[in-house]
């Protein structure tokens, strides 16, 4: 039993009707080429709030740091500004960690 079997029904009114069609887009990462478009002229060290002599553990924390922070679940009274936000870090992540 995986920790998706129990976390939502599946809505099937946008083409996501099935439990494995949900893992599949969980799974996906975003290429660094559509990260940079996200992020155009702001640096990814700054959307994280690191230096750019960090090391791959500090991206990993300040990536969740930051996370945390601008969530759209927990900022839902700023849903916009939010969503923005972790786009941003998300892309500035897959600009910067390698696994």
């Amino acid at each position: 039993m995986g920790w998706t079997d129990n976390y939502k029904r599946y809505d099937t009114s946008n083409g996501f009707g099935s439990k494995r069609e949900w893992q599949k887009i969980f799974k996906q990462t975003l290429k660094p080429e559509d990260a940079k478009t996200i992020l155009e002229d702001i640096s990814p060290y700054e959307i994280l709030k690191i230096s750019t002599s960090a090391t791959q553990e500090q991206i990993k924390k300040a990536y969740r740091t930051q996370a945390f922070k601008w969530h759209p679940d927990i900022n839902f009274d700023n849903l916009e500004e939010a969503t923005l936000k972790m786009k941003q870090i998300n892309a500035a992540y897959a600009i910067l960690y390698t696994s």
